[in-house]
């Protein structure tokens, strides 16, 4: 997957201006994969525009995709009773675009009966950002600086009257911490 920041944003948050570092940095580019993926496994996330398809179970009503935000939905199907799939019309259900969450349609439009069993209901969507929203990447970008900045297998550092201590769960402060946590919500609340 690729990574949620880019090499000059890494420089920026190093305050080397965005030509500080090669865009071919290996140091760089290996805090960002790592950065990028601690963040995706936190928020359950993948942010980058792709498509997947999903077993999911409908709750209070709606059936929530792991994703976000849902870009389009081409495909719901719902499993019988003998465990085929059944390809529902499209007037048979709607995508809530604020929150992307699927809903059956109002009675008379298309409706039938939704399945209430645990994953009888495949979709497959797409979802993610076309560019990575500007708080996410900053926060990706400072994470990798700080990895960039800490030397390997050092725990504490002294410098005249400076110190400073490094653990791994260190890498996002409580602010980052907040910014990430809008994503982690959107899909578990």
């Amino acid at each position: 997957m690729s990574n949620l920041a880019t090499v000059a944003q890494v420089s920026t948050a190093l305050g080397l201006g965005e030509d500080g570092l090669d865009p071919a940095d290996p140091t760089a580019l290996l805090w960002l994969g790592v950065v990028s993926e601690a963040v995706r496994s936190y928020t359950g996330q993948d942010f980058t525009l792709g498509s997947t398809t999903e077993y999911l179970t409908m709750k209070g009503g709606v059936i929530v995709p792991r994703q976000f935000p849902v870009v389009s939905v081409s495909l719901v199907e719902t499993m019988a009773n003998d465990s085929t799939w059944t390809q529902l019309q499209f007037s048979a259900w709607r995508l809530l675009p604020s929150t992307g969450e699927i809903a059956p349609a109002p009675r008379g439009a298309g409706s039938c009966t939704w399945p209430r069993g645990q994953d009888e209901i495949r979709i497959t969507y797409t979802h993610g950002f076309p560019e990575i929203p500007e708080g996410l990447a900053g926060v990706v970008a400072a994470g990798a600086a700080s990895m960039y900045n800490t030397p390997a297998g050092i725990v504490s550092d002294r410098v005249g009257q400076r110190s400073a201590t490094y653990k791994a769960s260190d890498i996002f402060s409580p602010m980052q911490l907040l910014v990430l946590g809008s994503y982690r919500e959107a899909r578990t609340s």
